[in-house]
């Protein structure tokens, strides 16, 4: 059980990926800043202490690339000077180059780093970086926080049909990761609404072909994302929008975190869609919902 903390404004990232769940940012974004108040993030986080402190995590990530915001390393800090539980980066790489954003993320126990890619047009393909990005300083900065980093790292491969699931290019990827070294390489696919209309997911059969390529480190995670029950609780139907926004969810989601029947999910969920709060998507044949204003 992660709890979740978003550092930027939904979709402030220096990626804009075809396969995102949050959907099309109107622009990239390189600029590090103090996007949300580090005080607010603060007197949120314990407050939650103060009432829940149930989590083995305490995951930043969410709507954007968390490391954009320039005080991760001080909320970091922060989070373990008031707590005992684990701090988790969820990154997509690019600001690795910076050497102010290395130091910060090694005083994190575990970094999940997005690669996808494997020169320049398939980091463009996939990813949509912003113009300043290019592929070899992207990966270099990524082997540079390898060799530093201490704790946990992650890598967490995207396979789309059609775009990067050719198993030339998927080698190429594969040898890049093992290089990097780290702990344990997750690929996954196409599983909630992309940004991208048309973006299709990698068959679990050719999955299981690929998944080979990356060494016995590597795990497929597409289809493992339902998140750890607390046990049997009332719905609540705020807790469901406030999830929603974040990313698109399933009735299996709300099944998890409420202890419920799927009966009853699929009923609190087609309920919020009848008031106009969600809208119904159907991917790869599941039914995901989004809030309303969310393209």
């Amino acid at each position: 059980m992660s709890l979740g903390i978003d550092m930027v404004p939904m979709k402030t990232c220096s990626f804009n990926c075809i396969f995102c769940q949050l959907g099309c940012a109107p622009k990239t974004i390189v600029v590090r800043d103090e996007y949300v108040p580090l005080g607010e993030i603060a007197d949120e986080f314990r407050d939650w202490l103060a009432h829940s402190a149930s989590a083995s995590y305490i995951t930043l990530g969410g709507s954007g690339e968390p490391t954009l915001h320039s005080g991760i390393g001080k909320l970091i800090d922060l989070i373990h000077g008031l707590s005992s539980i684990k701090v988790a980066v969820l990154t997509n790489g690019s600001l690795l180059t910076d050497e102010d954003v290395r130091l910060s993320l090694c005083k994190a126990d575990l970094v999940k780093v997005s690669f996808s890619a494997f020169d320049d047009e398939s980091l463009r393909k996939i990813n949509s970086p912003d113009v300043g990005i290019e592929f070899n300083s992207y990966y270099n900065g990524i082997l540079d926080f390898r060799r530093s980093f201490k704790g946990e790292m992650w890598l967490e491969v995207f396979i789309v049909q059609g775009v990067n699931d050719k198993q030339s290019e998927v080698s190429k990827i594969a040898k890049m990761a093992i290089k990097i070294g780290a702990d344990r390489i997750q690929l996954n696919t196409v599983v909630r609404p992309p940004a991208n209309e048309g973006v299709k997911p990698v068959s679990h059969e050719q999955m299981l072909e690929l998944v080979k390529l990356f060494g016995s480190t590597a795990e497929i995670i597409a289809d493992q994302q339902v998140m750890t029950g607390l046990g049997k609780r009332g719905i609540d139907e705020s807790e469901i929008v406030a999830m929603a926004k974040r990313h698109p969810i399933r009735a299996l989601d709300v099944c998890a975190l409420y202890g419920c029947t799927e009966d009853e999910a699929s009923g609190k969920l087609v309920a919020l869609v009848e008031q106009g709060v969600l809208s119904r998507h159907l991917a790869s044949g599941t039914c995901y919902y989004k809030v309303m204003d969310q393209k």
